[in-house]
């Protein structure tokens, strides 16, 4: 029975086929399918850099004439010299006095510890002005080097050092805890000065280096110079005496405080060559 099974199915199949091409309905196409439509994208715009900024050129601060023409040849020459004088403060040095107004004859001995030099107004002295020198220091012309630093102090102390030639003749370099500096000379009672600004950086020492030679003066901050006077010693110089240079550490009546090291000095008047 199945082969006439299959067989009537095959005839049916051609007969239901010819049925269709005879009353002329096309047969149907295979469906085709939808082109599918690509999304269109605006370009991505082209990003220009900015245009890196230039810094403005770096201002150069001309050198001062007199540095050339006065103090570089004197500072090449102790470059590599040995300082005429060189004071580490060792406490076993008892060179450094205290200038004692109420008795001239007896000074007291100037406060030496861990390698320095203090210059101190403690509460227990109600005076503004601590005077300390070296008798050692007896030179007219000379370089002098030294380190300093405040404590923690009041901003208008003040660290002077004072040469003073005669009654009437001084030259001083005054450098204050609020970063100012004054250089002033004395003539016959009239001061003249100028003045300044430094960078200090507590606790950091601040090294100071000052040129006296003829009548000429200069003062240099951290290896920078500041100040300049051709005719700071006008007059020649009268006899030194141990109280010609001198340190001097200037309070506001309440506690101060002030540090000097490495001084060194180098006698130019024992440097051939110069002028």
């Amino acid at each position: 029975m199945r082969p006439v099974k299959l067989s009537f199915l095959l005839i049916t199949t051609l007969l239901l086929s010819w049925g269709c091409n005879a009353v002329g309905i096309p047969p149907q196409p295979p469906p085709t399918a939808t082109p599918t439509t690509q999304p269109t994208f605006a370009p991505f715009p082209t990003l220009t850099p900015a245009p890196t900024p230039i810094p403005p050129p770096a201002t150069t601060i001309p050198i001062p004439e007199w540095v050339a023409d006065f103090s570089d040849p004197i500072l090449k020459a102790v470059a590599n010299r040995r300082p005429h004088l060189k004071d580490e403060f060792s406490p076993f040095n008892q060179g450094w006095f205290i200038f004692n107004p109420e008795n001239v004859r007896r000074p007291y001995y100037a406060r030496v510890k861990d390698g320095a030099l203090f210059l101190e107004l403690p509460e227990t002295i109600t005076r503004k002005d601590l005077t300390v020198y070296n008798p050692k220091l007896l030179f007219k012309n000379f370089v002098l080097e030294f380190d300093f630093k405040f404590g923690k102090t009041e901003p208008d102390d003040i660290l002077r050092f004072q040469f003073g030639q005669s009654a009437d003749q001084s030259v001083v370099v005054e450098l204050s805890k609020n970063e100012s500096w004054t250089f002033y000379w004395n003539l016959y009672n009239s001061t003249q000065s100028t003045t300044g600004s430094y960078d200090y950086f507590a606790p950091e020492y601040l090294r100071v280096i000052i040129i006296m030679q003829g009548n000429e003066c200069a003062v240099y901050l951290n290896h920078d110079p500041v100040d300049y006077l051709s005719n700071c010693r006008p007059e020649p110089l009268a006899r030194l005496s141990r109280l010609t240079m001198t340190f001097h550490l200037l309070g506001t009546g309440r506690p101060a405080l002030v540090v000097l090291d490495h001084l060194k000095l180098w006698d130019l008047d024992k440097i051939p060559g110069l002028r």
